[in-house]
This record gives C-alpha cells, structure tokens and sequence, in this order.
C-alpha cells in the first residue's frame, strides 16, 4: 500500500480594482495513492470536514461497543473509497469483504496521519 496526501498552499492571488483575489481553483491537493487488493491504484481525494471529523472520532469512541465502532470504521472506509478520482464505484459489502478488521484499522490509522501530516504541510 503507498499512502501520502497534501495540499500545496501556493494559490495565486491577483490584485483586481484594489482588491487582493484568492483563486480557489488553483489550490492543488494531493490524494491519497494505493493499491487495491487486485492490483489497481485508486486516488482518494481528500475528505470533506464531515468525514474527516467521523474519521477522527473513531478514536474517540467507546470500545466497550465494539459493533457500534466497527460500523463506523467501515461506513468511513466505504465512504472514503467511494470518492475517488477514477470514479470507481464499491459496494459497503465488497468493502467488508476485502478488508478484514485488522487491515481495516491499518489502513485508517495510515489515512488519519496523512491528512493529518498534509494539514501540518499547508
């Protein structure tokens, strides 16, 4: 599995009639690169606030509800996998098929410190 995700900051700003323009749609973001269990590399973009938070609160969350956790752990792997720049398209049941629970929480742990790491970068 390759990991790795950051947001280069250098936007460009112009000075139109005396106002400073901040450009959104040059800000460049880097997606987070693996491998698929059969070979194909996928891109994840880079999570809307709402997932990263539901991301983020997975280590927050009680573990005497184990069950309660592991839907949450495979809502936001299903989700993060789902928005990708190749448009693939995966089923909540291939995505409980492929990862097992250990590799579930490996890849998780991965994905939170790369975003977390691009957020240090920006």
């Amino acid at each position: 599995m390759m990991g790795g995700s950051g947001i280069k900051s250098r936007a460009s700003f112009f000075i139109e009639r005396d106002l400073i323009m901040l450009n959104l749609r040059d800000i460049k973001q880097k997606n987070y690169e693996i491998v698929w269990f059969d070979g194909t590399k996928l891109e994840l973009n880079t999570p809307s606030y709402a997932l990263y938070k539901k991301a983020m609160q997975l280590s927050q969350m009680d573990s005497t509800d184990i069950g309660e956790l592991l839907d949450t752990l495979y809502d936001v792997i299903f989700e993060l996998f789902n928005n990708n720049i190749q448009n693939r398209s995966f089923s909540r049941e291939e995505i409980e098929t492929q990862f097992n629970i250990p590799t579930a929480i490996i890849f998780i742990n991965d994905y939170i410190t790369s975003i977390n790491n691009s957020l240090g970068e920006s």
